[in-house]
Parts: C-alpha cells; structure tokens; sequence
C-alpha cells in the first residue's frame, strides 16, 4: 500500500511574512518584502515535496506541471531578494537548485542580475544549460562566454553564444557614426525658422512619469487582470 503524500506546497503570501520581512529589513532597509519570504517557504516545501514523491516511486517527468499557476505568480512578483537569499544557501545537487535558477532567469533583468552570474554551474549537462538559458535570458553575455570556453565540447553552450553580439555597444555605435553623413552639419546646427510653437504650452503642467513608476503600475494592473 502506498504511503499517503502530503499535500501539495503553494505559493501563498501570509499575514506574518509582512510582519518578518519588515523585521529582516531592519536596521538597514532593504528591498525584501514578503513575497521573498513566500519564495524561500515554497522552494524549501517543494524540495521535501519532492523527496516524497522520489520514496513513493511516484516521481515521474512532468511532475512540476501541476505548479504552473505557482510559477506565474513567482514570476510577475519577482521576489529577487529571497531567490538569491535561496540560491545562495541552496547546494547545487538539491532539486530545487535549478528551479530557482530558472526562476530567477525569469525574474532578473540584464540591469539587475543579482547573483545569477556568481552561482555554481554544477557537474551536469542539464545543469550547465538551464544555468546558461538563464544567462542568455538576463543578457549576462560575459558569464555565458566563460561558460562555453571552460565547457567546449558542449555543442548547445556554443550556438547560444553565437547569439551574443559580438561588440559592445559602445564600439556598435562609433563604428556606425563614422559613415554618418556630415555634409550637412553645419546647417543643422544654424537657427531654426520654425515658429516657436510650444511656447505658450499651458498644457505642461507636470513632469512626465519616471519609466519605473510606469512599470509599477503595469505589474500591478497585470496582477489584477490574472487576479493575483
């Protein structure tokens, strides 16, 4: 007879996870809010979750499918402070090492990586490629760089960075500046003869909204769409 499984983790962010983050914060106020303290629960929950499933021999491919609507959550929060809180305890061999870092290739951003170029590759094929999907997702192009030329048998390392650009774009754009057209430079740098229309613009009242504060909002109207 087969051991009864307990239930099955979620992601949930409590009452006190607003208490103990605020707690965490202090008394250097970072950015770690409750839903890092969500994450760290969920992984370590889907970890024992999954040495479950292995003892019962109920562990088959797929069995991450029933997290989906788990993952879209994690997703539009972003909680980066407790995936690399997580990631940075977890040991490269734990099953739920790759999640996070899967995870946290989908939450970072190439302006902010935060340990995902500094994290263990592991021994493994899979390992290295899921580590290197999330490096190309973040546009961590050096990382992923070293990672073809200390593995370069691996066929799938090498097409991914054939994708990276070449130059940076500091070199892109010096190169492209030097077949500009300066013939007319001098009369672009003359005084216009259009009329100075905006002068009496009573309508600019206010600055326009910083990109970050426009972000803000998308993320908080998509979470209200999908009813997160």
């Amino acid at each position: 007879m087969a051991a009864v499984l307990t239930s099955r983790p979620r992601f949930r962010i409590t009452v006190g996870d607003h208490a103990r983050a605020g707690v965490r914060n202090v008394p250097v106020r970072i950015r770690y809010f409750a839903g890092d303290l969500a994450l760290e629960r969920f992984l370590i929950e889907l970890g024992k979750y999954q040495r479950e499933l292995v003892s019962n021999n109920r562990s088959r491919f797929g069995w991450l499918l029933p997290f989906r609507d788990d993952f879209r959550h994690i997703m539009s929060y972003r909680p980066c402070a407790g995936l690399r809180e997580f990631l940075g305890v977890c040991p490269p061999e734990h099953p739920t090492f790759l999640i996070g870092v899967w995870l946290l290739g989908h939450c970072a951003t190439s302006q902010a990586t935060y340990i995902l170029d500094e994290l263990p590759v592991g021994g493994s094929s899979k390992a290295r490629r899921h580590f290197a999907r999330a490096l190309r997702r973040v546009e961590c192009w050096p990382r992923l760089r070293r990672l073809a030329t200390d593995y370069p048998d691996d066929l799938q390392l090498a097409a991914m960075v054939s994708e990276s650009p070449g130059d940076s774009f500091r070199n892109r754009l010096s190169r492209f500046s030097q077949h500009v057209d300066r013939s007319h430079e001098a009369e672009a740098a003359a005084a216009s003869q259009m009329p100075l229309w905006f002068r009496d613009s009573h309508w600019a009242v206010t600055e326009p909204k910083r990109p970050a504060w426009i972000r803000l909002i998308l993320e908080r109207i998509r979470q209200w769409v999908r009813r997160e």
